[in-house]
């Protein structure tokens, strides 16, 4: 697939990170995707409300010093996108189901995204004016259709 196709910018949910961190259903493909972020391929935008999400649950498993170096990494090549108040205001006045869901999509709009990835797919579709894909489809549709097993 041709790079003016591929998404210049895309947002990534919290569950595609734990996806990748925890070795969960999803792994391969969530980490091809960070992987193209890493190298410039595409821009991968989180909000800060994810980075503490993760920093909450992954406490457990990780010290302190690995996830500031988790961290570091972000910074360098992600975008981190700040969870401000007018975001809070608009999922305030959006009445959305999921409050915590309906902040990643207005950041997302904030950034300019051009897609959200997510494994919870119905909890954005309904309300989401970008598209939404799982980290599978996404790499699908960028042409990595040869890997059958993500």
């Amino acid at each position: 697939m041709s790079p003016s196709v591929i998404p210049h910018s895309i947002f990534l949910d919290t569950n595609v990170f734990l996806d990748f961190l925890l070795r969960r259903e999803g792994e391969l493909a969530a980490g091809i995707l960070l992987r193209l972020g890493q190298d410039g391929l595409l821009r991968i935008c989180l909000s800060s409300l994810t980075v503490a999400n993760l920093s909450y649950v992954l406490r457990k498993v990780k010290t302190p010093a690995q996830l500031n170096e988790l961290f570091r990494l972000f910074l360098r090549h992600y975008v981190i996108v700040p969870v401000g108040s007018m975001d809070v205001y608009h999922t305030v006045k959006g009445g959305y189901p999921d409050f915590e869901d309906a902040l990643q999509l207005s950041c997302s709009r904030g950034e300019n995204c051009e897609a959200l990835i997510t494994r919870n797919k119905v909890h954005f579709e309904p309300y989401s004016d970008i598209p939404v894909y799982t980290a599978e489809e996404f790499l699908r549709k960028l042409g990595y259709e040869h890997l059958t097993h993500f």
